[in-house]
């Protein structure tokens, strides 16, 4: 696999794998890669990668700022204490009950939790100021940080997690939302 720049679509989806080291090469890693990988609780890379690094199991940006890639079994979840943005789809077909998004983050990409699987329990920063423009609003009906027992899992699928979808991500720069 050293000579792999990407890794693509299903390339090794619904696999037994329970640990994948990513080759140094590797500059391209599609959301659906590793999709399906129950048994697959952690990421490594080498210092070198000059692309990516892992933390804590996950797959980031090589700054550790972008939550790039989640295994989809992966025990426990501890983000990186640089992280400042999920990327779309980190979490598609990860099984966790529980995940408490840090104050680091300013950016949720669109997309960022769909896909996750047994969500029970969903914490996070508020994000933005409580005006009619603010998706932490829509979605939570709040303006301090949020501590949800998510009891319908399909309904919150269906009503929360599909007008996430429809978004566009939320930025935050010194506490106040802005549009790029």
């Amino acid at each position: 696999l050293d000579l792999v720049d990407s890794i693509g679509e299903y390339a090794f989806a619904y696999t037994a794998i329970e640990a994948f080291e990513l080759p140094n090469s590797v500059d391209n890693i599609t959301k659906t890669a590793f999709y399906g990988d129950k048994y697959l609780k952690s990421f490594t890379s080498k210092e070198s990668n000059t692309n990516y690094k892992t933390i804590n199991g996950c797959i980031y940006n090589k700054l550790g700022s972008n939550l790039v890639l989640v295994p989809a079994g992966i025990d426990g979840l501890e983000f990186s204490a640089e992280l400042k943005t999920i990327d779309a789809f980190a979490f598609n077909g990860v099984t966790i009950s529980s995940i408490a998004i840090p104050d680091t983050i300013e950016t949720l990409e669109k997309d960022c939790l769909t896909g996750v699987i047994g969500l029970k329990e969903l914490e996070t920063p508020f994000i933005g100021d409580g005006n009619t423009n603010d998706y932490m609003h829509h979605l939570f009906g709040v303006t301090k940080t949020v501590k949800t027992e998510i009891v319908d899992e399909e309904e919150v699928r269906r009503v929360s997690f599909s007008a996430w979808i429809d978004t566009s991500p939320v930025f935050v720069l010194n506490n106040q939302p802005f549009t790029p």
